[in-house]
């Protein structure tokens, strides 16, 4: 509840030590906490794991969400946090990020086509 509402300063209020250290206890009980919670639980753990909680937050329903919150919302607040990756990928859930190659648009042949550079590409 000390999380809500999700905004740009929770990021600033929650650090990642207190995140760290609270989040083991936070999600012990994952599996009881209701979909309508999971938003928040989400957000916070991206402070700690972009990627992780990137992956996580594919199963959230945004209807079944707390009112306060959306998908999207998590979505965006996950995106923004130093350290996500786009190209996270099935090598992170074996505890491995992607590389910084596989985002750059060079690396992609329809990016390529399309004159597309940078790091965007998923």
């Amino acid at each position: 509840i000390n999380a809500i509402p999700i905004t740009s300063a929770t990021a600033v209020l929650f650090n990642p030590r207190y995140v760290q250290h609270e989040y083991k206890y936070l999600m012990s009980t994952r599996d009881e906490v209701e979909m309508a919670w999971r938003g928040y639980t989400t957000a916070i753990h991206s402070i700690i794991d972009p990627n992780q909680a990137w992956v996580d937050a594919q199963s959230l329903v945004s209807y079944e969400l707390d009112a306060a919150i959306s998908k999207s919302q998590v979505l965006y607040f996950i995106v923004t946090r130093p350290g996500f990756n786009v190209t996270v990928d099935e090598s992170h859930k074996k505890g491995k990020r992607g590389s910084s190659e596989s985002s750059s648009c060079s690396a992609h042949s329809q990016c390529k086509a399309l004159g597309v550079t940078g790091e965007c590409c998923p």
